[in-house]
């Protein structure tokens, strides 16, 4: 994990006192050398241990979409944003927040707010990010509904329309194509 993410995820538990932070990849965080500095980051930035959480991995796949019950808000990684994690979690109805990066990587969870209308949770600056988050939770009404309303939003989104996708994927091609066949030397 990067400390600049850390630092972030900090601040975030630090404006939303009653938070806690779950961090969850198959049995990585059991590594305790890893569990130890992660840990030893959060409390040089004063967010004490017991908000840190680390749950067992789950054996099934089952197992793992269940666990996403007992997550209110979802913080999305960076500079690497989730792509299937993101998918999971508002399929399971949880809200994401994202920090809108500058390549293709830490631009996934953004693309996807998007289309199923949430582009509010995508951050530009880490300051949005936290505020975002806070405000978040701070609007149990707004947190509600968004969980109740999140499927539904994802499997009706342009993500989820196969034959939309198909046709711009094949476009791009053709587009590609043609810009290739035009120029004197292919880069």
């Amino acid at each position: 994990m990067y400390k600049r993410q850390l630092d972030l995820w900090a601040r975030v538990l630090e404006a939303v006192h009653s938070s806690r932070l779950v961090l969850k990849y198959h049995r990585t965080y059991f590594v305790t050398s890893l569990r130890n500095r992660i840990l030893g980051e959060f409390e040089t930035a004063g967010i004490s241990e017991d908000r840190i959480l680390f749950p067992e991995p789950c054996d099934t796949k089952y197992e793992h979409l269940l666990s996403y019950g007992e997550i209110d808000i979802a913080l999305d990684p960076f500079p690497f944003n989730g792509a299937t994690t993101t998918i999971q979690a508002l399929s399971m109805g949880v809200p994401v927040i994202a920090l809108i990066g500058n390549t293709h990587v830490s631009r996934c969870s953004a693309m996807m707010l998007r289309h199923v209308g949430l582009i509010k949770l995508a951050a530009a600056t880490p300051d949005e990010y936290v505020a975002c988050a806070r405000d978040l939770a701070g609007d149990l009404a707004r947190l509600r509904a968004l969980r109740q309303t999140l499927r539904e939003r994802l499997t009706t989104s342009p993500m989820y329309d196969a034959p939309v996708y198909a046709e711009s994927v094949e476009k791009a091609y053709r587009d590609m194509w043609g810009r290739w066949c035009t120029q004197a030397k292919p880069t």
